[in-house]
């Protein structure tokens, strides 16, 4: 999908953290009483419920609250997949590089993105690419003559 909207993954991570007590509301403004449902339609009700009580814009909530919902369904979707690759840890918790480059993938695509033509194969090299990206430690590592800053900020003179 194309944002017109800038979805940052900080707030992308705002929202993921919030999930789990999000998923336990028994009632939605929106579409009333849900109780302790917990199948897909009630789930999708508790999070646009959610989105729509973050942004006052309403294209805005529903935009995120759509790349949100395609995010999660993509990692869900290619669970096994990502398993096998090593970046779930304990089995359960997905990895930070592997949720950040699914959030890359579908947030900076210039063009509308359809998560099935999204390959998994990809992601997990983007997210092999992160994990190397950060464990090098570029921005700290004065042994190549540059720090992270200085590549943003170049030193006068």
């Amino acid at each position: 999908m194309k944002l017109r909207f800038k979805y940052p993954y900080e707030v992308f991570e705002e929202h993921e953290n919030a999930l789990e007590q999000v998923l336990g509301w028994e009632h939605t403004r929106i579409f009333g009483e849900l109780g302790s449902r917990s199948d897909y339609a009630a789930n999708q009700a508790r999070i646009l419920e959610y989105f729509s009580d973050s942004y006052k814009n309403r294209d805005e909530s529903a935009e995120k609250s759509e790349c949100f919902r395609q995010i999660l369904e993509y990692t869900q979707q290619h669970r096994k997949l990502f398993e096998r690759a090593g970046l779930y840890v304990k089995g359960a918790e997905i990895d930070d590089a592997l949720m950040r480059s699914i959030h890359f993938v579908f947030t900076s695509a210039q063009i509308p993105i359809q998560s099935n033509k999204v390959h998994p194969k990809l992601v997990v090299k983007l997210a092999k690419a992160f994990k190397k990206f950060e464990s090098a430690k570029p921005y700290s590592d004065r042994r190549y003559g540059f720090t992270f800053r200085n590549l943003l900020f170049p030193p006068k003179g």
